[in-house]
């Protein structure tokens, strides 16, 4: 999956880099959606670029509209420069149901976010975002609604905090 309508296809990669480039030095990071294919099925993902240049992991989100999930990522990146979002605790902060965040190594990563393993030379660590159904049950609680199944991977694993629902109130 890949918008021809992006500056890299109407513009050339070197647009593109520089672009990027540009908002790094601007934001701090950069925010790019682009496509995979997972399990047959081709979905969306959205990831930031640069945080590793701030000793932060980059951020990951799978099938969202890319406006919604850039806004989310940026939303994000601002709590986790304040220290405010942990791995595998629900974050209610970012959107009407919670999401967390979970670990996800560099190697299981690298084929997602290449761009920013290439911009640093180097796979780099992810926290993936992992949204809830209308629910709020997350992918792994057996009650996650059918119509969301395969749409986000869960490249990392979420505590036993979470698979308890603990964050249920």
């Amino acid at each position: 999956m890949h918008d021809q309508d992006c500056i890299c296809c109407t513009q050339g990669s070197a647009a593109a880099k520089g672009h990027m480039d540009t908002l790094i030095e601007k934001y701090g990071h950069g925010v790019i959606t682009t496509g995979t294919e997972h399990g047959g099925q081709n979905i969306t993902m959205t990831y930031t670029i640069g945080l590793y240049e701030r000793g932060l992991p980059e951020l990951l989100v799978f099938a969202l509209p890319h406006q919604v999930a850039g806004m989310l990522l940026n939303d994000a990146v601002e709590l986790l420069k304040r220290g405010e979002i942990s791995l595998d605790v629900p974050c209610a902060q970012l959107a009407n149901l919670p999401v967390a965040f979970v670990a996800v190594s560099p190697a299981d990563a690298a084929n997602y976010i290449v761009q920013a393993n290439n911009r640093a030379d180097r796979n780099l660590p992810v926290w993936q975002m992992v949204w809830t159904d209308t629910q709020g049950n997350f992918p792994w609680d057996a009650e996650f609604e059918a119509r969301f199944q395969g749409k986000q991977p869960v490249l990392g694993s979420a505590s036993a905090s979470l698979l308890a629902k603990t964050y249920i109130n």
